[in-house]
């Protein structure tokens, strides 16, 4: 039978995850929980040493174990559960699991990667998780298949924002901005990567690299507007689609908005809106005819605030929908 547990770290009681007395370490709830359970977390946590959650699994039975962060209310999503690495934790969690869920977590202030996958993991969820201010990557997630990012966030880490990604992989309503190297990282030889409604802002190298195959829906993919961004998206394999996107900005010399690396073949653009880019689609894509590159501007609501909304007055077509 599926159990509830709670987790605090401010609390002083005896420490058996109750509502009444929560355990004062994720730890104690990821060496506990098994498949169906649910673990309500509260507060901050200052770490010493990563969350390892190499202990228990979920399952196609039972269900996934689920971590959702809460307010002081134990209201479920109503605030975030921080785990504060301050500078002494490698990675805030790391992870070995199958079938886990985390909602509403905050990973920051690890000496390397917020969200680590640290062994051979599957079948994982993010919903309205945020990994920032990390020495490394944000979500760096290698080799991990059927992973799903929902409304996450990742932001001023000091590597990629989503990284190593590998195969089956769909991001929806997710935000990378502002990461020292690319935004979302997958590289050759991998497959079926999806970024649906996403905004790839302001980071340091390649905002978006895809594999073998993938697909950018309804995107923002924005450079940082100086000589130091790489092309807008780079299309490392074959059979990939991007379409109804807003591509601005990636002006460094020699880059593209969509560029197509040698190796790849069959990728196609469509419906996408080019502004201020260097080049704006590389000779090796097929292009369908019905993408604008003469606009006059981006379209921003306000870029230098990070708003990539349409302002308003702006005539974008049908590509320049909300994206919040």
């Amino acid at each position: 039978m599926a159990t509830t547990y709670y987790v605090d770290p401010a609390h002083g009681g005896t420490d058996s995850g109750t509502l009444t007395n929560p355990w004062t370490s994720l730890q104690s709830a990821a060496d506990t929980a098994v498949a169906g359970d649910t673990v309500y977390c509260t507060g901050t946590q200052t770490l010493a040493a990563a969350i390892d959650f190499d202990t228990n699994s979920g399952d196609t039975t039972a269900g996934f174990i689920k971590f959702i962060g809460c307010d002081a209310s134990w209201t479920p999503k109503a605030a975030q559960f921080t785990l504060d690495g301050n500078s002494a934790a490698t990675s805030c969690i790391a992870l070995t699991c199958n079938y886990v869920w985390f909602e509403s977590f905050t990973a920051t202030g690890a000496t390397s990667n917020g969200i680590y996958r640290a062994d051979a993991s599957s079948c994982l969820v993010f919903v309205d998780c945020i990994s920032e201010s990390n020495g490394a990557g944000g979500f760096s997630l290698y080799a991990i298949q059927q992973l799903l990012l929902i409304r996450c966030i990742a932001r001023n880490n000091g590597g990629h924002g989503f990284a190593d990604v590998y195969s089956n992989v769909t991001c929806f309503g997710c935000y990378f901005y502002n990461n020292t190297g690319m935004g979302v990282q997958q590289g050759p030889g991998r497959y079926s990567l999806c970024l649906l409604g996403c905004v790839v802002a302001c980071n340091g190298s390649t905002q978006v690299d895809i594999g073998l195959t993938g697909i950018l829906l309804n995107c923002v993919i924005d450079g940082e507007d100086d000589t130091t961004s790489g092309s807008g998206v780079l299309l490392s394999g074959s059979l990939t689609a991007v379409l109804g996107c807003r591509i601005t900005h990636n002006d460094a010399a020699g880059k593209y908005g969509i560029e197509s690396a040698a190796a790849a073949s069959c990728c196609v653009e469509n419906w996408n809106a080019f502004y201020d880019n260097t080049t704006n689609i590389d000779t090796g894509i097929e292009s369908l005819g019905d993408s604008d590159t003469s606009m006059a501007d981006d379209g921003y609501a306000a870029r230098a605030t990070q708003d990539y909304n349409v302002a308003t007055g702006k005539d974008l077509r049908s590509v320049a929908v909300e994206v919040t």
